[in-house]
């Protein structure tokens, strides 16, 4: 068994929760206390450039966000199968984070459900 996660931001309409407009940068004081990894946020933007072009908008890099993390979510268990033997399950950890506007995690029901369909879709074999 193999544990995993990937980090995305929630979106929007979590996030207006608890910022102002002008904390809306993954760089300001409030989204970095919302972060538990020293560079989480950093990581979230160079892994996502190199496989996207730069989000225009603030909104448009959460959303990108998660558009990666569904990416990630897709390829760690077909990774964790290429071992069988030695690896026959995964557990992938954003559904069930404790910290409730952290960047970490799937953030409402809706993210939850399309996160779960992406990543059972892209593991389930014909």
């Amino acid at each position: 068994m193999s544990e995993y996660g990937f980090q995305s931001f929630p979106q929007l309409e979590t996030v207006a929760t608890y910022t102002e407009l002008a904390d809306r940068n993954i760089s300001s004081p409030v989204m970095m206390a919302h972060q538990r990894h020293p560079r989480g946020n950093q990581l979230i933007r160079e892994y996502m450039l190199r496989e996207y072009p730069e989000p225009k908008d603030f909104e448009s890099f959460l959303y990108v966000s998660q558009v990666l993390q569904a990416e990630g979510i897709k390829i760690a268990p077909s990774t964790c199968g290429a071992s069988w033997p030695h690896n026959m399950g995964s557990l992938f950890w954003q559904i069930d984070d404790c910290w409730r506007l952290r960047p970490g995690r799937a953030s409402t029901t809706r993210d939850v459900e399309a996160l779960q369909y992406y990543a059972r879709r892209s593991t389930t074999r014909s």
